[in-house]
């Protein structure tokens, strides 16, 4: 994990009443700055109403990108607050003609068309869909399995009953001050290590640096009164936990998992109810599942925030390299992707 100092993101911070989700929030770039960018290829890029934290990825990456998108996976956006301001950001990137990258957008962010319009015929624009968000929307409901058909709710229901013949059910959502955060960390991710992602491999218990930047940006969360960790207790043993953040109306689902020892009594799934319904105590407006949408999602939502995908390259040396750079890492996938299913 590299050590360097977060850029300077006073530009975000003073535009923080103009975001809408939790990866435009100062806490999560500058967590992603420090761990996943180094300070030389680090740039803030505001304008009057706008700003954008780039990183640039190096000869194997060699386009301009928001840290982590690649390690975290979640979806990236600039923070912009209005169409204005996005499209005077637009026309800043594209004067400096950077080959820029966006893995993973919301499709109605403003600033999709606006870089779109600023880059125009000078650049290669390449654009698809990517991976929606799946959400929870909370209005009208008065109880948090009212959002489950009637064989889902049944099914809780026997999965409850199987939980409490092994012991008292008991669930938890802690609001951790910053020197609380690590013990609940350290509980929450060895249950996620007993998950399948554990012997897969992609538990943060696995991999230091994706560990080392959600710990730091726990702390900031909490620092800022935000962070959330749910715990659901089958007796003495924790069975399943989320990790999340209360901010913009919504509760963002940052990491979740479950012990597979309890699989038989869903406890990801009777942990998530309980999130729901204390998400509803709170006056929330929806919870954000972030990821993608997977079986497990559609269970409880129908709804996905539809994200896209888009890359502007220059029609300069630099710009069409990277494009090149971009192609054949995409031809790479499709060939393995091919491979894998034979």
């Amino acid at each position: 994990m590299r050590t360097a100092a977060a850029p300077d993101l006073g530009a975000v911070r003073r535009l923080q009443g103009a975001a809408t989700s939790v990866v435009q929030d100062a806490e999560w770039l500058e967590s992603c700055a420090a761990v996943f960018a180094e300070p030389r290829r680090t740039r803030v890029v505001a304008v009057d109403g706008a700003v954008a934290v780039l990183a640039h990825g190096g000869p194997r990456a060699p386009w301009w990108e928001v840290p982590g998108a690649v390690e975290v996976t979640e979806p990236v956006d600039v923070l912009a607050a209005d169409a204005d301001a996005a499209a005077r950001l637009a026309e800043a990137l594209a004067a400096q003609a950077l080959p820029l990258m966006l893995r993973r957008v919301p499709r109605d962010s403003p600033v999709v068309d606006a870089l779109e319009r600023a880059y125009g015929p000078r650049a290669v624009r390449v654009r698809r869909d990517g991976p929606g968000t799946p959400y929870v929307d909370l209005a009208g409901l008065d109880a948090p399995d009212a959002v489950l058909n009637s064989g889902r709710r049944s099914d809780l229901r026997r999965a409850r009953r199987r939980a409490e013949a092994l012991g008292p059910l008991g669930a938890q959502v802690h609001a951790p001050g910053p020197g609380e955060v690590d013990a609940l960390l350290d509980a929450a991710l060895a249950v996620e290590l007993r998950s399948w992602k554990g012997p897969a491999g992609t538990a943060l218990l696995r991999d230091p640096v994706r560990e080392g930047f959600y710990r730091r940006y726990a702390r900031a969360a909490a620092g800022a009164g935000v962070l959330r960790v749910a715990l659901l207790h089958v007796g003495d043993d924790l069975a399943a936990m989320q990790l999340a953040v209360e901010r913009h109306g919504a509760l963002w689902l940052l990491k979740i998992g479950y012990d597979e020892a309890f699989a038989r009594v869903s406890p990801g799934q009777l942990l998530l109810a309980e999130v729901i319904g204390w998400s509803l105590g709170r006056g929330l407006d929806r919870v954000e599942m972030l990821g993608q949408e997977e079986a497990w999602t559609r269970v409880w939502t129908p709804r996905v925030r539809p994200h896209v995908q888009l890359g502007l390259f220059p029609r300069s040396s630099r710009g069409l390299a990277a494009l090149g750079v971009g192609a054949a890492q995409q031809t790479r996938r499709r060939v393995s992707d091919r491979l894998a299913r034979g």
